[in-house]
């Protein structure tokens, strides 16, 4: 399999905030993908990052 589309992990990335599973196939190659699984840590910490400044922007300067 080829490597995950980049969409799907960021869904995947988002999921503790809505439903979303990777299919089957998508599960077995993301458990032994070092790369897709970089991805998604990047997205998550992308995502709370502007969460944080959204929150206390005056901290962001």
């Amino acid at each position: 399999m080829d490597h995950i589309r980049t969409l799907r992990l960021f869904d995947l990335s988002q999921a503790s905030r809505r439903d979303f599973k990777l299919n089957e196939k998508e599960q077995e190659h993301f458990r032994t993908c070092e790369e897709c699984q970089h991805v998604v840590e990047v997205f998550a910490r992308q995502f709370n990052r502007q969460k944080e400044l959204r929150e206390k922007p005056e901290d962001a300067a």
